[in-house]
């Protein structure tokens, strides 16, 4: 079975064929507005947003489930105990330490980092401005990796 050549793609290359947004949220979004956002687009990765739509930080599906149904778990982290009394935002529960691509890198240095990193929607900022310009979707990889002409 031969690969699929990805050597030769950038990341503006990948989003010109496969048009796909990430899912962006407000910094103070509340838990159930971000799963909200996530299951209607049926995703697995939030990015949060700023008031001047940067995006400051990640919000990954199992972070939220964690926080949305901690009161069935045994033991509780200090910030699980705090959410019950305030509903923690956006900005509380993401990662600000999040995994990015630009426009200009190649895809095969790209799927790397988003496979180190476990995510199934990565987001390609703008180098210059760095304003969302898209999402590289993990399954999107997979499918084209499969029809190998």
């Amino acid at each position: 079975m031969s690969q699929p050549c990805f050597a030769n793609k950038t990341s503006a290359d990948w989003l010109n064929q496969h048009q796909s947004k990430p899912v962006m949220v407000d910094e103070n979004a509340s838990i159930d507005q971000i799963i909200n956002a996530l299951l209607i687009e049926d995703r697995r990765d939030a990015y949060v947003v700023n008031a001047d739509n940067k995006v400051i930080g990640h919000i990954g599906f199992a972070n939220v489930a964690t926080h949305l149904l901690s009161e069935h778990r045994v033991t509780h982290t200090h910030r699980q105990l705090f959410a019950r009394v305030i509903e923690p935002t956006a900005k509380e529960l993401m990662d600000p330490h999040f995994t990015s691509a630009y426009e200009d890198e190649l895809l095969c240095d790209v799927i790397h980092r988003q496979l180190d990193h476990g995510l199934d929607d990565l987001i390609v900022l703008s180098r210059d401005t760095h304003v969302p310009l898209g999402a590289i979707q993990l399954k999107d990889v997979l499918a084209e990796s499969l029809c190998l002409e």
